[in-house]
């Protein structure tokens, strides 16, 4: 029985630090480099969708596509798409 129940513990944890490390790769910094071109970007397609897949392919990261999106809604008082 106490096998079971250390292997049971042993499961949850894994689980839990996985999903951890799903929620903490969600959001990142990006430089302001990087967000002055995806202003620019922004400017001149006026989209926010549009946007958000030129960087998706140009293979930038989850959390960078991220953390460009809040910063955009942000600054410019977009409504979440």
């Amino acid at each position: 029985m106490r096998k079971y129940f250390f292997i049971l513990i042993l499961l949850l944890s894994v689980a839990f630090s996985y999903s951890c490390s799903i929620i903490k790769n969600d959001k990142c910094w990006i430089s302001e480099e990087k967000y002055i071109k995806v202003k620019k970007y922004f400017n001149e397609t006026d989209s926010l969708n549009l946007t958000l897949q030129h960087l998706k392919d140009e293979h930038w990261s989850r959390c960078e596509i991220n953390e460009a999106k809040y910063r955009l809604i942000k600054e410019f008082d977009l409504e979440k798409e």
